[in-house]
């Protein structure tokens, strides 16, 4: 009876069990290497989207990319760390159902982001991967790439690769079949998710499958000094065919010079200007639209930029870990900068240890003397000039005195 009691109790709690989200990733990996993830959920209120996500280096946010697609009520999801460090991963706002209840979870993973040495032949290296994108479309193609320092040896769908040190590969999926998973397998095994989208009829148009060939390894960062143009370059690598330049959306303070196209296989140097009026964080993303043959992608650049007061050395600007309000500093407003010490502090403020002090001001209350200085200037001006004048006109007197007498 008491067996049975337990039975009845288990069989209650397993949809509760199921209805509260789960998350698995793995959370150790290298840089340029694909992390794999997927939310599973049976009662999902919202959908999951990338906005759910965020990255932390300490309390410092930073840009990773993500991409993430929802098959049979599991989000599998990828994300590309392109530098080393352990990072802190939130995923926020996971609402769901439980017994007619509305609830909300949250995730925390820590992410540990190191390239790992090994010996091979007398040889010292790593061996890194990266897999793109992190699940497999109908028409959609898969790009391998060896980041790494050795040969890498692969296998995909029974096909034996190798892979040199910096080659690639497309991989084309246009049968897939009946298959659910397709794993990699190399010095560790990669399991793609294949994300069936609905039938398409023979009637109906092909969807235009997505590129992923353009490649920009970490983020835009860069400190610069306010009212002067500065230049940073960048490298955007091509690790496919030949893609064409459809557009490119950059915000006005970052100058993008002309681009047309980017060959296969190769590397482009590209100098940005930047053109920063006032000292600020600054953080946005420029979106580089391009066509590789019939197929459509989009290059993203997150941006970082820390601008300084004109005539401060921005290399020995220093980022804090602490907030502004935690150093006892301000942060000038609009049309006012710190005429002394300031940093830059972990909620992103330029944060000033002295006076806010207003632009047209520069020198405090000095701006009333170089008023008077052009006043007495100009008074003096004047004053030449009225000399000069009544030295030109002769009193009526003297020119009496010039007018000689008539003689006969």
């Amino acid at each position: 009876m008491v067996s049975m009691r337990w039975l009845i109790v288990l069989v209650l709690l397993v949809p509760l069990a199921f209805a509260e989200p789960n998350m698995s990733i793995e959370n150790s990996a290298q840089p340029g290497e694909t992390i794999l993830g997927k939310i599973t959920t049976t009662n999902l209120v919202e959908k999951i989207t990338k906005d759910n996500f965020a990255f932390f280096s300490g309390r410092r946010k930073v840009p990773f990319e993500i991409e993430i697609k929802e098959l049979n009520k599991t989000y599998y999801f990828y994300i590309v760390p392109t530098i080393s460090g352990n990072f802190t991963m939130k995923v926020s706002h996971i609402v769901f159902k439980e017994n007619e209840t509305i609830k909300e979870k949250n995730f925390e993973e820590v992410l540990e982001i190191r390239k790992k040495i090994i010996n091979e032949s007398n040889t010292s290296g790593s061996k890194i991967l990266s897999v793109l994108p992190g699940f497999i479309e109908k028409g959609r193609d898969l790009h391998i790439e060896n980041k790494g320092d050795f040969e890498l040896e692969l296998e995909v769908l029974g096909e034996k690769i190798k892979l040199k040190k910096g080659e690639s590969k497309i991989i084309n999926f246009e049968e897939i079949k009946d298959k659910k998973f397709v794993e990699v397998k190399s010095y560790k095994k990669f399991v793609i998710p294949v994300i069936v989208s609905e039938t398409i009829n023979e009637s109906q148009e092909k969807p235009i499958g997505k590129s992923f060939v353009l490649r920009f390894e970490g983020f835009l960062t860069a400190k610069v000094s306010a009212g002067k143009n500065e230049t940073v370059q960048i490298k955007i690598r091509n690790i496919g065919s030949s893609v064409n330049i459809t557009s490119i959306q950059s915000p006005p303070q970052i100058i993008f010079p002309r681009l047309e196209r980017i060959k296969g296989n190769s590397t482009v140097e590209i100098n940005l200007t930047l053109r920063f009026k006032r000292a600020k964080f600054f953080n946005s993303t420029i979106f580089i639209n391009y066509t590789e043959g019939k197929k459509k992608g989009i290059l993203e650049i997150p941006t970082e930029i820390f601008v300084v007061e004109k005539g401060v050395n921005k290399t020995k600007v220093r980022i804090s870990d602490k907030t502004c309000e935690e150093l006892n500093g301000k942060e000038c407003s609009r049309g006012f900068f710190c005429n002394g010490t300031a940093e830059y502090t972990i909620d992103k403020k330029y944060c000033c240890f002295a006076q806010c002090v207003k632009l047209n001001e520069p020198h405090g209350s000095s701006s009333w003397i170089i008023g008077l200085l052009i006043i007495i200037v100009l008074a003096f001006v004047a004053y030449l000039a009225y000399k000069k004048q009544k030295k030109l006109k002769k009193l009526p007197e003297e020119k009496l005195e010039s007018v000689k007498p008539y003689s006969s």
